[in-house]
């Protein structure tokens, strides 16, 4: 492109655009909305929930105030919460009456 011209244009921001002042988000959903990161009004600290496997929210606090921390900590716990193995259930006890002593037996 031999003797082409570029010109450098100012880019000038509307006066009403001057006005705004950046604020930091205040709800951040990631991993699909599954783990939603909020802040508090009265607290620097950002808060963390998600959905557990049994489709219920589980909320905690982060313990941080920077966001790319707090990030890191929610995806964490959620990772933490959703894949850790779950521990064996146990069937079932039940109390039996004999006599004056009560016995507990496992259903089978």
């Amino acid at each position: 492109m031999t003797g082409a011209k570029f010109h450098r244009r100012a880019f000038v921001l509307p006066a009403a655009l001057k006005n705004f002042i950046y604020t930091q988000p205040t709800l951040i959903h990631l991993r699909d909305g599954e783990v939603v990161l909020f802040r508090r009004g009265d607290s620097p600290l950002w808060q963390c929930r998600f959905k557990l496997q049994d489709g219920s929210w589980h909320r905690t606090s982060t313990k941080r105030t920077s966001i790319e921390h707090a990030v890191t900590v929610a995806t964490t716990l959620y990772d933490e919460a959703r894949f850790r193995p779950q521990p064996p259930q146990q069937a079932p006890h039940s109390a039996v009456n004999c006599g004056h002593h009560p016995y507990v037996i496992r259903a089978s």
